[in-house]
């Protein structure tokens, strides 16, 4: 993988045993890292766009790492009809300080409408997860977020505060080579 600060071989691991099966065999690609690219939101659409699954992994000024994978076209956030887009595919992590994964609660019981938000989109942030909160909001400056608990997940909190600083935000592909 392409020189990625957050997912060293110990995270991608952990990783790789989350994601579909079906991806196992592809190889990680970084493909926009704020360190590199910016923190433009247009910019990181650019990339999100071409995508139909990929890690969004944050790192926070407090050293928490963090993020969501995303399985969906991306491409979907430009139908003004959808409101949320992706599958049950869909899920939150946290790699530092404490390593867990919060996998859709529907591969585990019946689900409400409210509890298959998967990703939404809009000029001022990214969000993963829904119901009554959001898991994990990117905001479109790409250095704030918000994580709360969220319908979709049943998640805890990613990071300490609900409210965090972005130092780097990562978005790793997947190659079939």
């Amino acid at each position: 993988m392409h020189k990625s600060i957050l997912l060293k071989s110990v995270n991608l691991c952990s990783i790789w045993n989350w994601i579909p099966q079906r991806l196992s065999t592809c190889t990680p690609n970084m493909l926009f890292t704020t360190e590199e690219n910016g923190t433009s939101l247009n910019t990181l659409f650019n990339v999100l766009d071409e995508l139909e699954n990929c890690l969004i992994v944050i790192k926070t000024f407090e050293d928490e790492i963090f993020g969501a994978f995303c399985a969906g076209d991306w491409n979907q956030r430009k139908n003004p009809k959808t409101l949320f887009f992706g599958t049950g595919e869909t899920f939150l992590f946290t790699l530092s300080p404490e390593k867990k994964v919060f996998k859709w609660i529907g591969l585990k019981q019946e689900t409400k409408p409210n509890q298959e938000m998967f990703i939404r989109v809009n000029t001022n942030k990214i969000l993963i997860g829904g119901g009554t909160r959001e898991g994990l909001a990117i905001k479109s400056n790409l250095l704030e977020g918000e994580t709360n608990q969220c319908d979709t997940f049943a998640n805890e909190p990613l990071s300490r505060k609900k409210s965090f600083q972005i130092a780097i935000l990562e978005v790793v592909g997947f190659n079939n080579r």
